[in-house]
């Protein structure tokens, strides 16, 4: 089914039982959210992989209280539990990540039981993520210029997450006339050109090695020291390692996004996920494997490039 079409049947039934698939996590994200705000008076829950046997308890006993809506995120890494979906009563949302594989028999299971809609990138050498930078803008009674769009999409690339965020900066900056020029977009959006270190830290997470050593190619031909590269790995692991102890104390992603001042939804869609699949036990070793790095760069014990290298060669394991 596709995307708008499956926001359309949100309104109409409760009962209803969807799987979302595809790399865009923006429209993951904007669905269940659609959810939420079309049935505000249901309880909601929403849970991880770890969480089976917590999912078995709540899947089982849905036809005893009532209306509910239950999310499940990143199933794909999750026992498969498409017998107990079956039998759902209530609003059910089954997230894939962005990497999942739908030949796989856990994904196909899931898929025929419940209405698939495919979360999927736009075309990324069309006009469809301009057309949409130019929608999203007039929602607000925005207006972009002269090909300001274009160059929007050419700066930031094919992610929605990061328009989104770009266009609510300029929305910001143009606030008094409501219109959006090439020359402000120039002033106001980072440029995405070349890879950043949040690019390598995503790719680490992912555990692909093959982007991750990319993304510090691309770093080291910019910056001749790596001193703060390792800072910024190491303040960010130790936030992963904050989200998977709070995850573990039943702290909300919301409360989580308040204390560690990250995005909400990059809690929910990509840290948390990836965090649990990856472990406390790894990433206490990465930020110990850090530190060794740190002190061989200020000690001229190796040379630096190598010493990242390695890095990303252990995390990748």
């Amino acid at each position: 089914m596709k995307y708008r079409d499956a926001l359309k049947d949100l309104q109409f039934d409760r009962s209803q039982k969807f799987v979302l698939s595809g790399e865009e996590s923006y429209l993951k994200e904007h669905f269940i959210n659609a959810a939420k705000q079309k049935h505000p008076d249901i309880d909601h829950f929403c849970f991880f992989p770890g969480d089976e046997e917590e999912i078995k308890d709540i899947l089982s006993s849905s036809s005893l209280f009532g209306d509910r809506l239950i999310i499940l995120r990143n199933y794909d890494e999750m026992k498969d539990l498409s017998e107990l979906v079956k039998k759902v009563e209530g609003l059910l949302i089954v997230v894939l990540s962005d990497e999942a594989n739908l030949k796989l028999a856990k994904a196909t299971k899931i898929i025929s039981c419940c209405t698939h809609a495919q979360c999927s990138k736009m075309g990324e050498f069309g006009r469809d993520y301009p057309t949409w930078i130019v929608s999203k803008a007039e929602e607000k009674k925005y207006l972009f210029l002269d090909g300001a769009e274009d160059l929007l999409y050419k700066l930031v690339g094919p992610d929605m997450f990061d328009l989104s965020q770009e266009i609510h900066k300029l929305m910001l900056y143009k606030d008094a006339t409501k219109t959006i020029a090439p020359e402000d977009v120039e002033k106001v959006v980072g440029r995405a050109a070349s890879y950043s270190t949040y690019d390598l830290l995503d790719n680490l997470l992912r555990k692909d090695v093959k982007k991750a050593l990319i993304c510090f190619d691309s770093y080291a031909q910019d910056n001749d020291s790596f001193g703060e590269l390792v800072w910024f790995l190491g303040h960010y692991l130790e936030k992963m390692y904050r989200i998977l102890l709070m995850n573990e104390k039943k702290i909300l992603p919301e409360s989580m996004a308040d204390i560690l001042h990250l995005p909400v939804f990059l809690i929910k869609t990509r840290y948390l996920p990836r965090c649990i699949g990856i472990g406390k036990s790894k990433i206490v070793e990465a930020m110990e494997s850090l530190c060794a790095v740190e002190v061989s760069l200020r000690t001229f014990q190796s040379e630096p490039r190598i010493l990242i290298e390695n890095f990303i060669f252990s995390f990748g394991k």
